[in-house]
Order: structure tokens, then C-alpha cells, then sequence
């Protein structure tokens, strides 16, 4: 049986009022890790609340699972002057342990005709974004779409915001001085007027005083308090760290393994988890029968395969509900088959991103393990390249777009997810394409959890020849970087239409496409294998930025390829760049001047795809006002 969960000191007050305050948090110096972790409970309107008390900020939530701080930060209305530089947005962080979470929180700007671009280091330009006058003053749109209200993303490690802030046209009765401020992402999602503390926003009302904003922690591995040692715990079953390489790699964030839950900050704080007695943790407990999944697919009907692959046939199939599904059955019975099926149960029970496939439900105690996916309709990545299909040419946007959301999925696997996570088989069969045609990644059969302290050698090399790292096919070592090579080939078949092995070339013109792709770059020869179409469609430095970015990721040695975070970022910068061109070519005159205006005022170019035109291209393209 479990023990109770600890999540304070011994002898130490755990709640203020009905708030919890988990360790390295507590009621006074001698029950926090150190004084930036000190709270102190108030008593406000009657009620006891509690204020972190470095920062002297009310505390909204706490989470040691991710290691993170709501507070709830004074906002102040911005100056009416034509332009400010180096407005310093909140609480300054520096030399605390915190930083604003660039995975929580974002840049908001609430306005009309407003121009903001976020400074890093006080000098840096890290990111912006533009708040229209779309639709006037009285606007009814409630979402962070760019009329009245945009949303950019913060850089790493920031402690010491600043902006540089301008408005547009002065002369326009409809502009406004609005806020800029750093807010928890969620209150901007869907209806950002719902959420309390937002919920009577007007970019035109200057009463507005807070926003909830998202902290993460780090400790130093050489901390003198002895924090990261201490935090380490007992034994490798109780506690884990994590690093943040593009950061400081001296600092350390703390959870508990797989397995345990609890407080990986006190001694011996993560506790085995008694699944039994939750069944909720036990994630396929009753899901389904086989007998159920048998009529679902007419009896696993030749005629319902969707796919075969190396772990098992992929079946369509369609529940007593009416809901299609996909079940993936095991083609052999063995005990090697069942341990791939448990490992993408596990690990898909991690995930929650748009565009990694969904598992529903699972039978492994039935004779042939079952596995039941969200069904994707429009087939693989590997079929609209390399098999034509005139109803849905894949145009260079769409291409580009299905890079950016690959890329986005697979960083969030090595960096988001709680364990660091290993795909070990990314390539375009394992891209589906939804009803929206967005990317869905999957096959997590062969994917793996990581710790920062393992090692990550295989017995056997795994995944699939044209996509393989010949690093780790010579030394049998998986490293995050493997990933990073597979998601070269994906981005070389995307440019060039051509498959990753090609059995039809001899082997003296080269059958590997990453081969002939870094040799056509180092012969100056892209455009001679550039596919037609992309050619036809595609802007040339466009072409040119991924087919660089694809050859990072090729590079044979595998320290000096990029990050799949830094891909990500790139791709989404390059897809940002090109709806800037769209909307600067296609508005008309009186956007058109206010546009040319932005440009002179700052140099978008240098806000590295951060400035957020997404849903403003809309509402200019449309005349409404």
C-alpha cells in the first residue's frame, strides 16, 4: 500500500486557508528551500491568502509536477505617447531562481492599432506581434485573434521583460493606448473574456489591474544550499531531473519517475502509485473486449486493413456508437510483441498534442494484444508525395505547414512531455493526415522514455533504412538527435517529391536521398531536385531556408545538428514570414499605408517569425471593418 503523499516540511504548515503550499514553497523562511520560496499567508476581505514574498505577489497556483508558479500581476495601462522603448512589463525575476515560462505564458497586447516587439537582455529582439482595428472599438470578437487583441511567444530564460511599444496611426479616433503584459497562454485561448481576471477586458477601459502569469524554477546542480543533491532523493525509483539545455545547463527542474507520484522536492516525497486502487491509473483496465473489436471491423476484414507494419495490421472500424476507429492487431503472439504494445500504451498515455494520434483504448489480455487510435482519414504523409492524388495536390503552404506541425509534435516529445520521449521511427508513412489534412505522427512501438541519467545503447538497431542515423547505426546509440536526422528526410522528401531509399536509381547515382540532397547542396544544385511543383509555388529564399534547415539536420555528426525545439522555431518563423508577405501584398490602400508604416517603424525581419499575423491576414483580406 501507498503512504500518504507529503507535500510540505515536517512540522510545517501546509494550507493557507484552502491552499496547499508544497514544498520547496512554505509558510516562512524555515519551511521553504530559501527566501525566494517564502510565502507568507494574508488575510484579504477575510480570507487567507497567500503572497509569494520576494516577489510580493498573490499566489494562484503551484505545481511541482512541472514546476511551476501562478501569480497574479499588477498590469498598467500603456502611454498614449506615439512611441516608448524599453517598457519593462512587471516584476523584474533577476537574480531569483525564476523565469517566465515561455511554455505557459505569452506576450498579450489588448489595443487597437498598437505595434509591440518583446526585448531580451533589454537590447535583443525576441518576438512581437500587431493589435488591429479590424472590426472598431466595439468589437464582439472575444478570441487573441489580432483584432484588438494578439498574442506572441516569450523567449527562453527571460527575467527582465521589455517592450518597445508604438502605435499605429495617432490620427485614428479608433486607436487606443491598450496593455502589453505577460499572461498564463490559457486565459487567451478561445474566449479570453472568460476567464476571471480577463473577463471584462476593453482595450479601451484603463481600470484594468492584473493578469495571472506562469513562473518555472531551476536549481543550480552546484547550488550551495545543496538543493539538487538534496533533491536527487534516495534511490533511482523516487526522483528524476530535468535539464534545460537552451537555458543553463547547470540547472536543474525535479519529478517523480514513471510509476511514483508525490513531492520530488522533500526527501523520500515520491510514493509508489497504488494503481489498483484507482482505476483510472490503470488506463486500459475494462476498455474493450476483442469480441467488441471483432464486430467493429466484420472480423477483422481483409477488406478494412488500413496498413500493415512491423508491430502489427492497422483495421478500420466502427463502434456500436458509431464512432470509426482504427485497431491496430498484433501479427504474432510472442512475449517480445506484447512489450511493443505495453510500450506505446505507456507512452501514448503520456502525450496530449494536436498532432500526435490519439489512443482510445487498448485489450492486451485478450489472446492478440488490440490497440484502438482515433481514425485519420486522409492516409500518410508518404502517400500524397510520392502517390499522386489530384484532389488534393500537396501545394508548398500545405507542405510547409505539415513540417512546422511535425516539428512542433516531436519537440514536444523530447522537451514538453513530463519524461523526455524518443519516437526512433519518424518518417512519412508514420505522418497521417486528419480531415483538416494536419499532421498526426504515430507508431510509438519502438518509442522510448528517457531519463537524463541513462544511457540510451540498444541492443539492436531500430527504425528504418533511408530514415537511419548512420551515427547511431554505428554506434547503437539514440540520442534526440536521431530524430532530428529522420526529420531531415521527411523535410527532403517534402522539397523534392522523392522517396527516402530509391530502388529504381543504380547505386552509382545513389539511392539514399539524404546523400544525394546534402551533395546537391554542396554542388550548388538544390533546384535541380527541387520538385516542380514546390518550384512552381514556392518563393525562393523560402526553399532555400528549409532545404539549410534540412541540411543541419542531416549533418553526420550529430552534436552539430539543431535541436528539434530550434527546428520548430525556425519553421514556424518561415511560415509566420510568409503570411507577412501575403497580407503586406494582397491589402488594400488604407491597410496597405498603415502596413508600410509598421514596416518603417520597426524591422519586422529581425522579430525571427514571431510577429503574429495568423488571423489578422483574415479580417484585412475580407474589407470588414
Amino acid at each position: 500500500m501507498a503512504l500518504a503523499v507529503r507535500l510540505s516540511k515536517p512540522n510545517c504548515q501546509e494550507k493557507c486557508g484552502n491552499f496547499a503550499i508544497p514544498y520547496p514553497f512554505g509558510i516562512g523562511l524555515e519551511c521553504s528551500a530559501n527566501s525566494s520560496f517564502t510565502v507568507s499567508c494574508r488575510n484579504i476581505t477575510n480570507q487567507e491568502t497567500p503572497f509569494l514574498s520576494s516577489l510580493n505577489l498573490e499566489v494562484l497556483q503551484i505545481s511541482t509536477d512541472y514546476s511551476t508558479i501562478t501569480l497574479n500581476q499588477p498590469v498598467s495601462p500603456l502611454n498614449c505617447s506615439l512611441e516608448q522603448k524599453g517598457v519593462s512589463l512587471g516584476k523584474s525575476l533577476s537574480g531569483t531562481p525564476f523565469i517566465f515560462s515561455r511554455l505557459y505564458s505569452v506576450l498579450a497586447v489588448l489595443g487597437c492599432n498598437n505595434v509591440v516587439k518583446m526585448l531580451s537582455n533589454g537590447t535583443t529582439t525576441a518576438g512581437g506581434c500587431v493589435a488591429i482595428c479590424g472590426y472598431g472599438s466595439n468589437s464582439t470578437d472575444s478570441g487573441c485573434n489580432g483584432v484588438n487583441c494578439c498574442k506572441a511567444n516569450i523567449p527562453l530564460g527571460l527575467q527582465e521583460p521589455q517592450v518597445i511599444y508604438r502605435i499605429i496611426d495617432a490620427n485614428n479616433n479608433n486607436s487606443s493606448c491598450g496593455y502589453a503584459f505577460l499572461v498564463d497562454q490559457n486565459r487567451l485561448q478561445n474566449d479570453y473574456r472568460k476567464y476571471t481576471g480577463l473577463r471584462d477586458v476593453n482595450p479601451f477601459d484603463r481600470s484594468f489591474v492584473n493578469a495571472p502569469v506562469v513562473l518555472e524554477w531551476r536549481f543550480p546542480t552546484h547550488s550551495s544550499t545543496g538543493l539538487y543533491y538534496e533533491y536527487r532523493g534516495p534511490g533511482p525509483h523516487y526522483s528524476g531531473w530535468d535539464d534545460e539545455p537552451d537555458y543553463d545547463s547547470l540547472l536543474r527542474q525535479c519529478h517523480c519517475r514513471e510509476g511514483f507520484e508525490g513531492n520530488p522536492y522533500l526527501d523520500e516525497g515520491c510514493q509508489d502509485i497504488d494503481e489498483c486502487s484507482n482505476p483510472n491509473l490503470n488506463f486500459c483496465q475494462g476498455g474493450c473486449t476483442n469480441t467488441e473489436l471483432e464486430q467493429a471491423t466484420d472480423h477483422f476484414n481483409v477488406n478494412r486493413i488500413l496498413g500493415r507494419g512491423g508491430q502489427g495490421t492497422v483495421y478500420k472500424g466502427m463502434l456500436s456508437d458509431g464512432k470509426i476507429v482504427a485497431v491496430k492487431k498484433s501479427q504474432k503472439i510472442d512475449e517480445d510483441d506484447l512489450e511493443v504494445f505495453i510500450n506505446e500504451v505507456v507512452i501514448l498515455s503520456q502525450i496530449n498534442h494536436r498532432n500526435v494520434v490519439k489512443l482510445l483504448g487498448c485489450c492486451l489480455e485478450t489472446e492478440v494484444p488490440l490497440l484502438v487510435y482515433e481514425f485519420i482519414p486522409n492516409g500518410t504523409l508518404f502517400q500524397h508525395i510520392h502517390e499522386a492524388n489530384e484532389e488534393f495536390p500537396l501545394s508548398w503552404e500545405a507542405r510547409l505547414r505539415i513540417a512546422t506541425e511535425v516539428a512542433s509534435a516531436i519537440s514536444y516529445l523530447h522537451s514538453a512531455a513530463a519524461v523526455p520521449i524518443y519516437h526512433r521511427d519518424i518518417k512519412s508513412t508514420n505522418i497521417f493526415l486528419d480531415d483538416k489534412y494536419r499532421a498526426k505522427v504515430s507508431d510509438f512501438g519502438t518509442s522510448r522514455s528517457v531519463s537524463i541519467d541513462q544511457t540510451h545503447l540498444t541492443t539492436k538497431v531500430i527504425g528504418t533504412f533511408g530514415y537511419l542515423d548512420p551515427e547511431y547505426f554505428q554506434s547503437s546509440q539514440f540520442t534526440e538527435k536521431c530524430d532530428v536526422y529522420s526529420f531531415g528526410v521527411v523535410m527532403g522528401e517534402l522539397l523534392t517529391g522523392q522517396k527516402a531509399i530509391s530502388l529504381i536509381k543504380s547505386q552509382e547515382q545513389g539511392r539514399s536521398l539524404a546523400t544525394n540532397f546534402l551533395q546537391s547542396m554542396e554542388e550548388n544544385g538544390l533546384f535541380d531536385i527541387v520538385d516542380a511543383g514546390v518550384l512552381k509555388e514556392g518563393r525562393k529564399e523560402e526553399i532555400v531556408a528549409i532545404a539549410q534547415l534540412a541540411k543541419r539536420c542531416l549533418h553526420l555528426n550529430g552534436k552539430r545538428r539543431p535541436k528539434m525545439k530550434e527546428v520548430a522555431v525556425e519553421l514556424e518563423g518561415i511560415q509566420m514570414s510568409k503570411k507577412e508577405s501575403a497580407l503586406q501584398y494582397n491589402v488594400g490602400d488604407t491597410e496597405h499605408h498603415s502596413i508600410v508604416e509598421m514596416s518603417e517603424v520597426f524591422d519586422f525581419s529581425s522579430i525571427s517569425g514571431s510577429i503574429c499575423f495568423d488571423n489578422v491576414t483574415t479580417s484585412l483580406l475580407s474589407g470588414e471593418s
